[in-house]
Order: structure tokens, then C-alpha cells, then sequence
């Protein structure tokens, strides 16, 4: 059960490590298409959503300005993120991120943002769970190999009397242990 936990907390957090793939000014929306096309052919991709500026300006202002709406009104019709069309993109496997960083800068992408940090640290974790859970294996096994070898000394001291008659009738050995 603890392992099963552990593996639904590392995904949930290896899809919280976004990628974000930031287009060239400019750009126009069929090469946006063909970069996206590209990177859905990749195999370490799990998901990918395209956000358009103006989602990104939306969401912007709920984090940013919430509670002091009044500060928006410097800009109205004004999208100061107009070229900010991005696609957000999380990965199958945390491990793989150098490897899909560096596959993404391809032409016509101005920059990629990943949160470096966070994915090496959910590498480490991820490596550190598996020795622990290998650990712990460990761990188990001998606690059950010293169970029934406990439990079979203990059986055999109970029956040492049933034994000892055995052999004085003359049973054989391998009948004993039968």
C-alpha cells in the first residue's frame, strides 16, 4: 500500500513540472501548428495544451491582480502578453526532461522554460524511493526467513519428547522427519 501511495504521489508531482515551449514574434500560426505536430511526436510527452495569449492574459490578471482589479484599467485593449502563445507541456517520465528540453529547441521557439530545480529534485526523490522501497524488501525478507526458521525450531523443540520415543521403538530417521 505504502508503495502504491508513493508512485500516485510521484506521478501527480512529476505532472506538476511543466515544460512551456515559448514561439518567435511573429510567428505564424501554421508553423505554431508544425511545432506542435513535432512535438507530439515525441514519446516522453504525456500531455500538451496550446495556451493563447489572451488565456494567458486571463490568467495572468486572476493571479497577479485579484483583489485590485482597479489597477487592469491602465490596460484596457491592451494585452501586454500578446506574444506569449505558449504551449504547456508535461512529461511521461521527470528523467527524461534534459533530453525533451533539448529535442524542443527547434526553429521557430524563442525560448523553453522548465523548472530545472524541480525536476532534479523529483529525479533524486524518485531514486531515493526506489532504495527505499528496495530497502524495505530486504528488510521484509528476512523478518520472514527468521519467522519459519523460528517456527520450525520451535516445533521441533515441542515434539523433542515425541522424537526421542520414535527412536527408542527404533523408527528410522527419514520416517522421523516425514
Amino acid at each position: 500500500m505504502c508503495l502504491f501511495a508513493w508512485n500516485f504521489f510521484a506521478q501527480k508531482v512529476e505532472q506538476e513540472v511543466p515544460v512551456t515551449v515559448f514561439f518567435d514574434e511573429g510567428i505564424s500560426k501554421e508553423r505554431k501548428n508544425e511545432i506542435g505536430k513535432e512535438i507530439r511526436q515525441k514519446e516522453d510527452i504525456a500531455t500538451m495544451r496550446y495556451v493563447s495569449a489572451e488565456e494567458a492574459w486571463e490568467i495572468y490578471k486572476k493571479d497577479v491582480f485579484q483583489g485590485n482589479e482597479e489597477l487592469l484599467e491602465g490596460f484596457e485593449g491592451n494585452n501586454p502578453l500578446k506574444e506569449s502563445d505558449s504551449y504547456e507541456i508535461t512529461l511521461k517520465e521527470v528523467e527524461s526532461y534534459k533530453m525533451v528540453v533539448s529535442h524542443l529547441e527547434i526553429d521557430g521557439v524563442r525560448k523553453v522554460r522548465y523548472s530545472e530545480g524541480a525536476a532534479e529534485g523529483m529525479t533524486k526523490m524518485n531514486t531515493m524511493g526506489s532504495y527505499i522501497a528496495g530497502a524495505v524488501i530486504v528488510i521484509l525478507m528476512a523478518v520472514s526467513i527468521f519467522l519459519v526458521s523460528n517456527t520450525v525450531s520451535v516445533g521441533v523443540a515441542v515434539r523433542e519428547e515425541e522424537i526421542a520415543i520414535m527412536k527408542l521403538i527404533g523408527a528410522a530417521n527419514g520416517f522421523i522427519k516425514a
